[in-house]
């Protein structure tokens, strides 16, 4: 699985093999492939050209270390925030504000006048979050539930039923006339329905209804949208043998939803906007860990030095990632449970997990964690986080230094 290939019985990322970095760094480390960061913005900007004027906003919170944020920001990715200090660091990696969005939800009176005041595009999550606005607006925008969501998971959907995100169709039309009415001349529109879906038609369902909601309102208010932020939710797969998501055709599903005479008469002149976030990081790094323990009871346990507060995904909605130990490639599977070091008994990465057969100080390889890891983690048990690398063909850099106490306990008066 991207990017770690296998010569001569032995894993590498780029030009690297991994059992070095695993030396000369230690363990846990995540490790990044520059090179495969920068293949994928090339394969979503390059889908998405067929637009007139597109631009991809990348989701700060997918992963917000700040020399991956100025791959991005260096190849002409914008950036979408999910709240003001996202919106802050953005500015300080130095993204264009023009291309900022900050798209948030819940957030306090304070928090929304400081972004209308610092003039951000801000995608508000529904009516009454706008209605706590004293700042003059300039451009209003708001996210739409267009009645449909997907995700690869029941916890990731965005959209449909018991969203907590967005607001009815019907409300955003009141929104719009409120705002136009108040002077605002400039609108934009959002929507985000889902996360890591694969599914090529779902794109084309979710942004065919998008688009009559935006057009209809559109019509009826008596206004032109500058921006159709369509979101993100672009997905990447988790486990070998899965397809990819062919993001040309999601490109050209909602382009043809787009050119639809009924909707090119309301919609044409407006700007596409996308938010990829784990599409353009996700499989670009894996985590290499040492094996701790190989235990035999009931089940088949192996211990290992990352724990569920540096990956979480599989305790919080049971995401399974793809797993190997390094440099064995030939020999006999087992299955197993893989567990880390806190005290908790959810504390589990993978379940039922075939591996050639780990002994202790093996490497165990995570694969496709580069989006929702270090994002998401935590210090719980005071366990840290693990160092970040940043490969570019046989050169090394360290993105991110593993926490110490010192770091956990700084923030605390002792």
């Amino acid at each position: 699985m991207k990017p770690i290939s296998i010569k001569d019985g032995k894993h590498f990322i780029e030009d690297i093999a991994l059992s070095e970095l695993a030396d000369k760094f230690g363990t846990p480390i995540i490790v990044y492939s520059k090179r495969q960061i920068l293949e994928n913005i090339s394969r979503f900007k390059n889908a998405f050209s067929i637009f007139n004027e597109h631009e991809a906003h990348y989701a700060i919170k997918a992963n917000y270390n700040p020399e991956i944020l100025r791959i991005l920001r260096e190849n002409g990715i914008g950036a979408d925030a999910a709240n003001p200090n996202e919106a802050r660091l953005a500015l300080q990696i130095g993204f264009d504000k023009k291309m900022i969005t900050v798209s948030p939800n819940n957030l306090t009176k304070e928090e929304l006048n400081f972004l209308v005041g610092e003039k951000f595009i801000v995608n508000f999550d529904d009516e009454i979050q706008f209605s706590l606005v004293d700042e003059k607006i300039d451009l209003f925008s708001i996210r739409v539930n267009p009645g449909i969501g997907k995700g690869e998971f029941k916890g990731i959907t965005t959209g449909g039923k018991n969203s907590k995100f967005g607001t009815s169709p019907e409300k955003a039309k009141l929104a719009y006339e409120k705002a136009k009415n108040m002077g605002v001349e400039r609108f934009g529109i959002h929507m985000h329905t889902g996360s890591n879906v694969i599914d090529s038609e779902f794109f084309k369902k979710s942004s065919l209804a998008f688009f009559k909601i935006a057009s209809m309102i559109s019509k009826d208010v008596g206004i032109k949208f500058e921006y159709l932020d369509i979101g993100g939710g672009y997905g990447v797969p988790y486990q070998p043998n899965v397809e990819e998501l062919n993001i040309d055709m999601v490109a050209q599903n909602i382009r043809s939803n787009f050119m639809l005479p009924e909707i090119y008469e309301y919609l044409g002149t407006s700007k596409i906007i996308t938010e990829p976030g784990r599409y353009l990081v996700a499989n670009s790094a894996a985590i290499l860990s040492r094996v701790t323990n190989v235990k035999r009871t009931d089940r088949n346990f192996i211990g290992t030095n990352i724990s569920f507060n540096t990956v979480l995904r599989h305790a919080l909605y049971g995401a399974k990632h793809h797993f190997e130990i390094m440099d064995k490639v030939n020999g006999k599977y087992r299955k197993f449970i893989i567990t880390g070091q806190a005290c908790e008994n959810t504390d589990r990465l993978g379940q039922n997990v075939p591996l050639i057969e780990p002994k202790i100080n093996d490497i165990l390889i995570t694969y496709t964690a580069g989006a929702y890891i270090m994002s998401m983690a935590s210090n719980y048990n005071l366990l840290r986080r693990p160092a970040e690398i940043l490969v570019d063909g046989s050169n090394t850099k360290i993105i991110r230094r593993a926490d110490d106490l010192t770091d956990i306990l700084q923030p605390f008066t002792i």
